[in-house]
């Protein structure tokens, strides 16, 4: 594929668009789908501030998937075998959602909860699932429905403007360094 005349760059952009066009076409499937079946319970009824939590709640999870696909190039393109990028991708995305945040409990807890809040932010913007879990938190007052590390971040003053920043700024680097991985490979 690669001996046509299209630069490395044009191949891997082509490539993103498409899976991030599947992508798309996923989550607002799912999310549809849901929704269609809220408001068939609800009898139609639906509010501005529920129907801009429910579209940031779509748009955020594209966006997320976007950075793991992102992720997954990077990945993909630093190995030979399939099934060793495959096995990668999985624990890169099992760190980041589950193992992360262990790891940010136990700092929590033997620091017994005396780190300066600065640096707890810090923490949770480092993680692409925390900025998209304290994102949608905020959408609909979640300081009642947070738990663990994402209800400690709530209190934070972390406001979506700084989240949403947080996250292009986690797909600019997925971005990056699917690029450099890319153009780095040995054909």
């Amino acid at each position: 594929t690669l001996s046509y005349p299209v630069t490395r760059d044009a191949f891997l952009a082509g490539k993103a668009a498409s899976h991030a066009a599947v992508l798309c076409v996923a989550v607002v499937t799912g999310f549809g789908a849901a929704a269609a079946i809220a408001l068939l319970r609800a009898g139609a009824r639906l509010d501005a501030q529920a129907a801009a939590a429910f579209l940031g709640l779509i748009v955020s999870t594209f966006l997320l998937g976007l950075v793991f696909l992102l992720i997954g190039y990077a990945v993909s393109a630093r190995v030979r075998e399939r099934a060793t990028a495959v096995g990668l991708a999985v624990a890169i995305w099992l760190f980041f959602v589950i193992l992360y945040d262990l790891g940010v409990i136990g700092i929590l807890v033997a620091s017994a909860g005396k780190l300066p809040n600065g640096l707890v932010r810090g923490l949770l913007l480092a993680n692409p699932t925390d900025v998209y879990r304290l994102f949608n938190l905020e959408a609909v007052g979640g300081e009642r429905l947070a738990v663990g590390v994402t209800g400690a971040g709530v209190h934070l003053g972390l406001g979506p403007a700084a989240l949403a920043v947080a996250g292009l700024l986690w797909i600019l680097l997925a971005a990056a360094w699917a690029r450099r991985s890319f153009l780095r490979r040995e054909l």
